[in-house]
Order: C-alpha cells, then structure tokens, then sequence
C-alpha cells in the first residue's frame, strides 16, 4: 500500500458531517423536535467513530493532531494501524455507552440538555485520555 499525504479524505469527511448534521438537526425539529439536541450528540458521536474507523482504514494517522506526515511514514504500518485502533476503539466505546445512555435518558423523559452535558464532557475525555497512547 503506498502511503502519501493528503488530507483530501478529512475535508470530505467534514463536509459531509456538516450536510448529515444539518440534515438530521432539520428532520429532528420536524418530526421529533423534543429529541433534537439527543440526535445531534449521537450524529457527532458516530461520527467521530466513523472517523476514527477511517484513520484506522487508510493509516493517515497525521491527521490527528501531534503527529506529523514523517512521523508516521517512519513508524511503519504495524505501529500505525496499531496507535489508529487504540483511538477507533475509545471512540467506539464511548459512542456505544453514548447513545445506550441517551436512549434510558430519553425513555426516562430527562431533559436532554443531560446527555448534551454529560457527551461532551465525556467527548472531552475520550479526546484528552487519547494523548497517552504513542505511536
């Protein structure tokens, strides 16, 4: 597999979360307005499980921030694909334990804000508990 830089493959991805995001935000206030701030969290939940399914796929690992293209051309694919699933699945889990706890909160009738509050802290942490792992 040849491994090049380039961050065509990011700018797709953003621009087709923003369409999805703006799609399901427009769908959630007409069907289930009530729901609109949950469904936002879970589509940027997803997607940054997507994403980190994609860096895994392609190895582009200097996409994530700290690492630069050379770094990562001279780790090698074993240690590339290998930092790129430690990322996909903290991501992975925590979008699982995102949308089954966004799932009890809206059964339960909780106020969304909840989940808006709880996913982003808990996003935030995902985010800072993945600068232990090294390439």
């Amino acid at each position: 597999m040849e491994y090049k830089e380039s961050y065509k493959g990011l700018v797709i991805f953003f621009i087709g979360f923003v369409l999805v995001l703006a799609g399901m935000a427009y769908l959630s206030a007409l069907f289930f307005y009530q729901h609109i701030v949950r469904v936002s969290i879970s589509v940027v939940s997803i997607a940054m499980t997507l994403l980190s399914m994609i860096v895994c796929k392609t190895q582009n690992i200097y996409w994530y921030n700290g690492i630069e293209y050379e770094d990562a051309v001279e780790a090698g694919e074993k240690r590339r694909k290998s930092y790129a699933r430690a990322h996909h699945r903290m991501f992975g889990m925590f979008t699982a334990m995102q949308l089954v706890f966004s799932l009890v909160m809206g059964i339960c009738a909780i106020t969304q804000w909840v989940d808006f509050a709880v996913s982003a802290v808990g996003l935030c942490m995902v985010a800072i508990g993945t600068l232990k792992i090294k390439l």
